[in-house]
This record gives C-alpha cells, sequence and structure tokens, in this order.
C-alpha cells in the first residue's frame, strides 16, 4: 500500500469512522483541522506521494488513514483507463505490481488532484464498504496461503519421516567396483551393492545417489544418481545384489571410497514409496 505496511493496513482494528459515515456531512464538517484548501498531491512517484501526504496526515487516527488510502487509490484508479473497471482488490494489486511505473503511464492525468478532494471521497460510504471488501479477500487469500504452507510443510515431514524409515529398513551395503579397469565397460565403472529389503512387502527397484572419492582427494570423482530396477524384487526380509554404472573412466584411481545414500523406494506395483500413501513398516 502507499501510506502503509500492508499488515498494518488490514489489521481487524474496529472501524470508528462507521457513525460519521452515516451522516450526510461534508469533509470540511468531519474534518475542520484536517482540511487543507488546494493542497496539490505530488504523484511524480511513490516516494513523492508520501513526502506529499505525511504532513497532512500525522494527525489522522488509524481508521482514518484506512479510508483515505481507499479514497485515494479510487480516485486515482478511476482516472486510469487499465484500472477503472477492475475491482479494488485485483487494481491493487495490479498497482503493486507496477511500482512507480503506474505513474510514469499516467501522462499527467493524476496531476490536479487535491488532499481535500481525496477528503470527499473518504466521507463517502462506498469507499468504507471497498475497504471492508477489501480486508475481507485479503483475509481469505492470506489464510488459503497459511493453510497451503502449512500442508506442504506437512507433507514434507510426512515424506522425510517414511525417508527415514524406508532408509532404516532398505539397505546398501558393501558398495565397490568389482572391476573399475574394465576396458570394455563403455559405460564406465559400475558399482556393485548388497541390498537387504526389511520392509513387510517387496520392493521393485531403489533410487540412491552416489559419491566417489579417489585417492583421498577432498572433491568427488564421481557422483550422480541412478535408479536401480531389481529383477525379480526383493521380498521381505530378502537380500539381493545390484550394480549401476557410474559413467566415469576411473581406472587412474589407486584407491575409491563409494558413499551411497537411498532416496526413495518403489513396491512391487511400482508405486513410489515417498510420493504416495502407502506405509513404511517395519517388519518386526
Amino acid at each position: 500500500m502507499i501510506l502503509h505496511r500492508r499488515n498494518k493496513l488490514l489489521c481487524s482494528a474496529v472501524l470508528t469512522m462507521g457513525l460519521l459515515l452515516s451522516t450526510p456531512v461534508g469533509s470540511m464538517e468531519l474534518f475542520p483541522n484536517k482540511v487543507s484548501q488546494g493542497h496539490e498531491i505530488d504523484f511524480t512517484n511513490k516516494e513523492t506521494l508520501k513526502k506529499s501526504l505525511g504532513p497532512l496526515l500525522v494527525d489522522f487516527s488509524h481508521s482514518e488513514s484506512l479510508l483515505f488510502d481507499y479514497a485515494l487509490f479510487t480516485i486515482m484508479f478511476n482516472r486510469h483507463p487499465a484500472f477503472k473497471n477492475l475491482p479494488m482488490y485485483a487494481a491493487n494489486k495490479k498497482f503493486e505490481a507496477l511500482g512507480d511505473k503506474f505513474f510514469q503511464t499516467f501522462e499527467g492525468k493524476l496531476k490536479g488532484i487535491t488532499f481535500e478532494q481525496v477528503l470527499a471521497q473518504m466521507v463517502k460510504p462506498e469507499t468504507a464498504l471497498l475497504e471492508k471488501q477489501f480486508r475481507r479477500r485479503y483475509d481469505k487469500e492470506r489464510l488459503a496461503e497459511a493453510i497451503a504452507i502449512a500442508d506442504k510443510k506437512k507433507l514434507e515431514r510426512a515424506a522425510m519421516l517414511k525417508l527415514f524409515c524406508i532408509r532404516a529398513k532398505v539397505l546398501i551395503k558393501n558398495a565397490q567396483f568389482p572391476e573399475p579397469n574394465n576396458p570394455y565397460n563403455v559405460k564406465g565403472a559400475k558399482i556393485s551393492m548388497v541390498i537387504t529389503n526389511n520392509l513387510t512387502f517387496a520392493i521393485s527397484a531403489i533410487r540412491f545417489n552416489y559419491v566417489v572419492k579417489g585417492d583421498e582427494r577432498a572433491v568427488p570423482v564421481a557422483q550422480g544418481e541412478h535408479t536401480l530396477t531389481i529383477a525379480g524384487g526383493i521380498e521381505p526380509n530378502e537380500t539381493s545384489t545390484g550394480s549401476a554404472p557410474t559413467f566415469k573412466d576411473l581406472s587412474k584411481y589407486k584407491v575409491l571410497v563409494i558413499k551411497t545414500t537411498l532416496l526413495n523406494v518403489w513396491d512391487s506395483e511400482n508405486r513410489e514409496l515417498i510420493n504416495n500413501n502407502s506405509e513404511c513398516v517395519y517388519n518386526k
């Protein structure tokens, strides 16, 4: 918003202007000490707008400031052809996205708007109605966002807990290079491993990442992810073997150290354990 931080602008304070707005009187009678006759507002950009209005709004209550904002928006948007037919909420979102470009597109159409004109718009009942509608829409949107964030965090936590479970129950051991110097292996050195399934259901594939260090070098000489499909699968309490290519020639290294980390598991129906509702059950 122009004059206030959004969280302040949309606080749940009760509007004290309600009774006044129902009275058919002008801005001079409602705000006898706040009318600046003929004070033209500077719409060069947002900063000049703030500076232009700042001293005039010192004595405004929070409720008055809210209404002043919407009165000002109403006048501004009604003069812009791309904004005049938009609902206030949509117009305000577009205004925020444009920033100072909003003022640059006006070509002087905002010139001549005075502080007193905004006060006159401010006391109209429709201005209070716009403010309330905007606030309800904003609160609804923020609530939806908060629920979406909470749901996302819940899913992420569930996925992480499930991942911890499968890492505890699907074990990759003895990862090694049985033939790292094989010149006929066009896909590079292969990692062989032993896989044990301690879940209560059979698995058909696993996905893991690997990091290979060579000759105690700090930077890995090979790393990546691989999905390994296991012919016949691995039943509960069963152990099998598998291998995966690294696509790297590692023949120049004398000592190779491999670290593997399990990322996902597929069941016998080829469903990902992490991304569906199946449970990670310990095989007791």
